[in-house]
């Protein structure tokens, strides 16, 4: 008799303490993406500012936030390449180059990473479909640039 007038406030008790506990589960998911676009914000800024190392750390921050964002992961790897760091630019846009296989900058990326390693055939070819590809709005500089690689 005893077990049954408690079994309500237990129930109560225990259904309270999900509720929390998957309250604060949403709250930290939701904090490590804001924290993850703070940081790439950051890291944007700081590569106007030709700030690529500080840039790197950025957004190694932001995708270690967010680890399935492939613009972040393409914006390391374009500070990665600006900083002489090939072959580890090579992962991170190779990676991100699997998710948006026609984006102009990934592709100009890889080609300079291809032209650093004497790779002059594979450039070239990085630097045509880099041309053709996606280029967001603003870049014409840069893809002409790829043009004239």
């Amino acid at each position: 008799r005893t077990v049954r007038k408690w079994l309500p406030a237990l129930t109560t008790i225990v259904l309270a303490g999900a509720v929390i506990t998957s309250g604060l589960t949403v709250w930290q998911r939701t904090r490590r993406t804001a924290v993850a676009q703070e940081q790439y914000a950051s890291g944007l800024a700081l590569l106007a500012q030709d700030r690529a190392d500080e840039a790197v750390i950025a957004f190694r921050g932001a995708l270690a936030g967010a680890p399935r964002d492939n613009q972040a992961r393409a914006q390391l790897g374009l500070a990665l390449l600006r900083t002489r760091h090939f072959d580890e630019a090579s992962v991170y846009l190779t990676q991100a180059l699997r998710g948006d296989p026609d984006n102009g900058p990934i592709l100009t990326g890889l080609a300079e990473v291809a032209a650093a390693k004497g790779d002059n055939q594979r450039a070239a070819d990085f630097y045509r479909r880099a041309f053709a590809g996606d280029w967001p709005p603003g870049s014409e500089a840069r893809r002409d640039s790829a043009q004239l690689a």
